[in-house]
């Protein structure tokens, strides 16, 4: 599967829209998790700054504030580390806990009020003394002091954020790993997902590639979902409904030509004959013996035309192919009929130890696709040259080959020569002039038609070999 296929098109979207919802997912939690972190810490604060105010209220216990506040401060179950400072409202410093002579907390310039009615101030403080940012919360009260009188204190409670922000980055830690796990599941599920949405396309694309000229006949199978690939099913059997019902009428146009023009060519071939056996100037004897094989040809060639019309047309039907046929005894047959116009040629015609090769197929059929070979052969092959004709078999396949010694087939020309009416270029080695562009063509109809293909094996400089490979016939 290409990476830039619709499949991989479809996950990279869905698994990045995933992983950016992952992402923002995770950035809620954080900031989240912070705030409320946060949130109990302040809340802390409040609780603390009530047990010195409750602690300040009590005349009895006022001048032992600094034991309370060294108590406040070693408490073996408080998680963080906590500053005391209970100064007046000029600033100056009454009482504060150990360490905290150290720390610099600075006075409010702003006041608020809590829902409590307190006035209070809460504040991050970065640069006090310690490593560690601060949150401070100070509080203006006003408290009884021994003589009776009330006086205004400012009692400040300040906490380091280290530990906050140490839970604060294991819980992202453990968000971002276990939404990690869910993208990866996220990711996994996108592309089975996919894959099931898109396995109907894949058998869509299966069948419409199998789909060629020999199985126009066949159709893309509708599921019934009555979903976008029903219609484009529907849309691709339309298609070759069309596409099928233009060939055969190629077919059928073809074969018509061909069947009109045999009988008046063949009645200027009979009053051509009539004319070379009066008496006639020598001068225009040889100009009709040139128009007489321009007919001979031009009447081969609407038989060609015609025969691949209806291979075209009726190409595998079982009536065509009703015969068990030994490969071995056409080829010898047709080697020994052929081997004259080889030899008149300067070329050497050979079979190869034939072995006994049965296929189920048309006899004619079979002869002509051979005719065409070595006649294509003959024409290709320089004087001097070797054509081998032989026949093979393993059991499941028969195999009818034809090589020659002549200047081979390039690459770019390999395909492209069993297209209809195609010739390659004359060369130097052309015993006749070209052909009519149909043989291979045939061949290769003939070849489909009994269930096989047309296999060529060439170099250039060395020679062609055609190999025609059939279903074998299980032998008797």
């Amino acid at each position: 599967m290409k990476l830039g296929s619709l499949r991989w098109r479809l996950i990279g979207v869905s698994g990045s829209l995933a992983l950016i919802a992952a992402l923002a997912v995770v950035a809620m939690l954080e900031r989240r998790v912070s705030e409320q972190s946060l949130a109990e810490i302040a809340e802390t604060l409040e609780e603390e700054g009530d047990e010195v105010v409750a602690f300040l209220e009590d005349p009895d216990l006022a001048p032992a504030v600094d034991d309370f506040l060294r108590i406040e401060t070693s408490h073996r179950f408080k998680p963080r580390l906590y500053f005391y400072k209970i100064r007046g409202i000029d600033g100056r410093t009454h009482a504060q806990s150990a360490g905290a002579q150290s720390v610099t907390l600075p006075l409010p310039t702003r006041w608020n009020h809590s829902t409590r009615g307190q006035v209070v101030s809460l504040e991050t403080v970065s640069n006090a003394g310690v490593d560690e940012p601060l949150l401070v919360r100070s509080e203006r009260v006003e408290v009884k002091v021994r003589d009776g009188e009330r006086e205004t204190l400012i009692i400040q409670i300040a906490v380091s954020l280290g530990s906050w922000r140490t839970e604060v980055r294991k819980q992202f830690i453990t968000d971002a790993l276990t939404s990690a796990a869910i993208l990866a599941a996220m990711f996994l599920l996108i592309w089975f997902v996919t894959a099931m949405s898109l396995r109907p396309v894949a058998a869509i694309t299966r069948q419409a590639a199998h789909i060629g000229a020999r199985n126009l006949d066949d159709r893309i199978p509708i599921a019934g979902a009555a979903d976008e690939l029903d219609e484009l099913a529907k849309v691709l059997n339309a298609m070759l409904d069309r596409l099928a019902d233009s060939m055969r009428r190629t077919a059928e146009f073809s074969a018509d030509v061909a069947h009109q023009l045999r009988p008046p060519l063949t009645r200027v071939r009979a009053r051509l004959d009539l004319l070379l056996r009066g008496e006639i100037p020598a001068s225009l004897r040889g100009e009709i013996e040139a128009l007489g094989e321009e007919v001979v040809r031009l009447s081969r060639l609407c038989g060609h035309l015609l025969l691949l019309g209806r291979l075209e047309l009726r190409g595998g039907e079982a009536h065509l192919l009703g015969e068990r046929i030994d490969l071995k005894e056409v080829a010898e047959e047709l080697v020994e009929q052929c081997s004259p116009m080889a030899h008149e040629r300067g070329l050497a015609l050979k079979i190869g130890a034939p072995v006994p090769a049965h296929v189920r197929g048309n006899r004619v059929l079979l002869v002509e696709a051979l005719l065409s070979l070595i006649d294509n052969a003959v024409r290709w092959t320089p004087s001097g040259g070797t054509i081998r004709v032989s026949v093979d078999s393993n059991g499941r396949e028969a195999v009818l080959s034809v090589a020659d010694s002549g200047p081979g087939i390039p690459e770019a020309e390999r395909e492209r020569i069993f297209q209809p009416f195609y010739r390659m270029g004359e060369t130097a080695v052309t015993h006749t002039s070209a052909g009519s562009g149909l043989g291979l063509a045939i061949v290769r109809a003939i070849a489909r038609t009994h269930g096989g293909r047309v296999e060529l094996l060439s170099s250039a400089g060395r020679g062609a070999e055609f190999r025609v490979v059939f279903p074998a016939f299980p032998a008797d």
